[in-house]
């Protein structure tokens, strides 16, 4: 019996630190991640920001949401369209309550440049497409068809399949209207054009039209 419990002794403790080990593949990924999530969050170092853009997807969707959050902050008064659309084309896919709330104060704010204005109103737009089946063209004024003007305001191509969506920190409860307002505010405020017109999209969206 003595021998029997000494065995099982010496295979408990054998086991013991096995499980208290980290694979090292998880430790390499949570350390790229942290890594990722500072480059994108400060710019810096530079040559690693489009790498990091990239590389989020693979960490947890929180961390990419709020390193995305504060990159897109950063650039509300840019007047890069290539880098507005790279950025704010980068979280198409993810859904979270703080994107949210940062492509709604984009999009109010007058300081901010027209095409930061404009990428935040198609964030919000895709964000009442659930399951991503489609992308949205913000904006003409219409579609001009001889002498008269057709409606709707915004276009939409669907996507085969849909997107796939990740999710950060959930939406709130009333989030639809959040964004119809957003859009019905930039529509009368006085805003650029092309901000009024993507503004009267989203509630063109948002009222439950989708082409």
């Amino acid at each position: 019996m003595h021998r029997i419990l000494s065995v099982a002794a010496l295979a408990v403790l054998a086991a013991g630190p096995l499980r208290g080990q980290t694979a090292p593949d998880t430790i390499k990924l949570r350390n790229d991640c942290r890594l990722a999530e500072q480059a994108l969050r400060t710019g810096h170092p530079a040559p690693k920001v489009g790498w990091a853009r990239t590389f989020l997807r693979n960490c947890q969707p929180q961390q990419w949401a709020s390193a995305s959050s504060a990159a897109l902050n950063r650039l509300r008064t840019s007047t890069n369209d290539r880098e507005l659309t790279q950025e704010w084309g980068a979280v198409s896919m993810l859904r979270d309550a703080g994107l949210l709330t940062v492509a709604r104060s984009v999009a109010l704010d007058r300081q901010a440049s027209t095409g930061a204005r404009v990428q935040a109103l198609r964030y919000l737009a895709g964000l009442l497409d659930e399951r991503g089946e489609y992308s949205f063209d913000l904006l003409t004024a219409g579609v001009p068809t001889s002498t008269r003007e057709v409606r709707p305001v915004c276009s939409s191509g669907r996507a085969a399949g849909g997107q796939t969506r990740f999710t950060g920190v959930a939406l709130p409860s009333d989030y639809r209207q959040q964004i119809r307002d957003a859009g019905v505010q930039v529509k009368s405020a006085g805003a650029p054009e092309a901000v009024r017109r993507a503004g009267e999209c989203v509630v063109y969206v948002a009222d439950g039209h989708s082409t």
